[in-house]
């Protein structure tokens, strides 16, 4: 890409969108403002009034880029395949944490991504109800509301909290699963994966590991997450892509800290 879009343009259009169409129907949904999609997962009115204005707002600020919304991949799944062109695209989660939404819960966030070739150049992260900002750029390092931050110092993996979203890991890794949590680490589930990765960039948590690699939950976070200084790769060794959809992603602080947990995932 010649010219990349104002990172503080775009930041301002997801601000104004959260405040315009999420925030005010936060803990004041109706029933019929909430239906379930084909993957039984929910699905609100907030969340398709944010996406449609996000991909209006962010289609002025850079002419010709594709756009590839969670909500519009439902019903069109043909869109994940513009990541593998040669035009940019935005990638929009228009609430991440739908299910903590749509029962009045925090935590639920905004993520945005820009990627080129299927490499991200650009991501967001926005928690509304915090006011809290993510941004990184490849290769800038990785910024909350304007300050750059650094993830976890290491200590050992008993010292360590993680995060791990045990429903969507595969059946052979879940005695890896509980063996981790049991003997190693304390593993927590907000069911927000952008909420994760902000935590994860703050230092307050220590690792994660995923199994449902939906490129817009993942994009602008693992851009972050590297950002920020971690480790951010599959178990079997493959980097992070968001054409990647298949297997598990470990995020750790270190290649050391990574190595040791996935060296206890192997022992299973």
């Amino acid at each position: 890409m010649n010219q990349l879009p104002d990172p503080n343009l775009v930041a301002g259009i997801i601000r104004e969108v959260a405040i315009t169409e999420i925030l005010p129907r936060y803990q004041s949904l109706a029933a019929t403002d909430i239906e379930t999609k084909s993957s039984g997962e929910p699905v609100t009115v907030a969340d398709e009034e944010s996406e449609r204005c996000l991909t209006e707002r962010l289609g002025e600020l850079l002419p010709g880029a594709c756009f590839i919304g969670e909500e519009a991949a439902e019903r069109n799944p043909q869109l994940l395949n513009t990541i593998n062109g040669d035009d940019p695209v935005w990638i929009i989660d228009p609430i991440d944490g739908t299910k903590n939404f749509a029962v009045a819960r925090p935590p639920f966030v905004v993520i945005v991504a820009l990627c080129h070739r299927g490499e991200t150049l650009m991501g967001w992260i926005y928690e509304p109800l915090e006011e809290r900002m993510a941004f990184a750029k490849k290769g800038d390092g990785a910024f909350i509301n304007g300050k750059q931050v650094r993830v976890a110092e290491v200590g050992s993996i008993k010292q360590m909290q993680g995060y791990c979203a045990e429903n969507f890991i595969p059946d052979n890794l879940k005695t890896a699963i509980d063996s981790l949590r049991e003997d190693y680490a304390d593993l927590s589930n907000p069911q927000c994966f952008g909420y994760e990765y902000l935590e994860l960039i703050s230092g307050r948590q220590g690792f994660s590991l995923i199994g449902r690699l939906y490129p817009w939950d993942h994009a602008a976070g693992v851009l972050l997450y590297k950002e920020a200084g971690g480790v951010a790769a599959f178990t079997d060794g493959r980097g992070y892509s968001p054409r990647i959809s298949d297997g598990v992603l470990l995020l750790a602080p270190t290649v050391e800290s990574w190595d040791n947990i996935n060296r206890i995932l192997e022992m299973h």
